[in-house]
């Protein structure tokens, strides 16, 4: 008789680990190899859970499932174009001008550069003038001066700078391309990747059987959110900076175009020099003007001491004639 019992329990306890075993594998396949199976419809994962039963699932231990979620999606998602691969989506190109510009028409240049902005559907994305355009003392013209940073779509960055000489003489041209495609497809595939982790610890989050694998996969799905949100920031920071190109202009208002400029007549030149005399006379008349106080001032202190001391002197040279 109690070799029977000894024999029925050794038989159970072989029956219960061949039935847990294929429970562990029925949650795999409940938990996880619905996710993989593209073709598999997510709404059948709630009947699925419902068959295993939440008490297999809390056994067999929640922070391995988050762990295994996190490993297999990014294994599933790494971004790493092979050597020589054509890539079929089109480059993305981070487009950069800046021109300085020379015009005798300052307030005709800065209207043309608002006409061009709206003419290629961009916008001014900042602009500064400063200056009044005058003659200086030494006879040198101080023109005005402004600098636009415009934003033009993409397909009229080139257009764009074809027309800047209709703002006056563009003096330099300095143009730049940055290509961020690989950085662009890195991001997007990180994103696909953290995307996936959500969907997939918000499933783990329906069925949580206690309060402690709730809060671990509340935590963990807080800090894919907000990966989620730097990675789309910085993905939506690049789409603006490639279909809007960035052009600097620096304007420079001038009395003549250096490196065009004629030579003067004889005119020109005698009025030029009488200009010269005369602002130098009248830097003379100026100085006279700030030392006057101080000449008076002196007068009025020395020239009293001068006829002492003057006096003095004429007493000690006269002879005494007294007996």
């Amino acid at each position: 008789m109690k070799k029977l019992i000894l024999v029925l329990i050794g038989v159970c306890f072989i029956l219960v680990g061949c039935m847990g075993g294929g429970v562990n594998d029925s949650v795999d396949e409940m938990l996880f190899g619905r996710f993989y199976d593209e073709s598999a419809p997510l709404d059948s994962f709630s009947a699925d859970m419902a068959t295993v039963g939440m008490a297999q699932v809390a056994s067999y231990g929640v922070a391995n499932r988050v762990r295994n979620v996190v490993e297999t999606t990014s294994a599933e998602y790494s971004y790493a174009p092979a050597a020589g691969a054509t890539v079929g989506t089109p480059e993305r190109v981070i487009h950069r001008a800046n021109a300085d510009i020379q015009t005798t028409e300052f307030d005709n240049s800065i209207r043309r550069v608002n006409e061009l902005t709206v003419q290629f559907t961009g916008f001014i994305q900042s602009s500064n003038i400063e200056g009044q355009g005058f003659v200086n003392r030494q006879g040198d013209f101080v023109g005005r001066r402004a600098s636009f940073t415009v934003r033009i779509p993409s397909q009229w960055y080139r257009a764009m700078l074809d027309e800047l000489d209709r703002l006056g003489t563009v003096t330099s041209l300095n143009t730049s391309g940055t290509n961020v495609s690989d950085q662009y497809a890195d991001i997007s595939s990180r994103l696909n990747s953290l995307r996936t982790q959500e969907t997939r610890i918000l499933a783990l989050l329906q069925h949580a059987a206690n309060l402690n694998e709730m809060l671990m996969l509340e935590e963990r799905l807080g800090n894919i959110i907000y990966q989620i949100e730097l990675l789309t920031a910085r993905l939506n920071m690049l789409d603006n900076q490639i279909s809007y190109s960035t052009i600097e202009l620096f304007i420079q208002e001038v009395e003549e175009i250096s490196g065009t400029m004629d030579l003067p007549g004889v005119g020109n030149v005698f009025t030029r020099s009488l200009q010269v005399m005369g602002n130098f006379f009248g830097m003379i008349l100026f100085a006279l003007a700030a030392l006057l106080p101080w000449v008076i001032l002196l007068a009025i202190i020395g020239l009293p001491i001068w006829f002492i001391i003057r006096r003095r002197k004429k007493r000690k040279q006269t002879p005494d004639t007294t007996p």
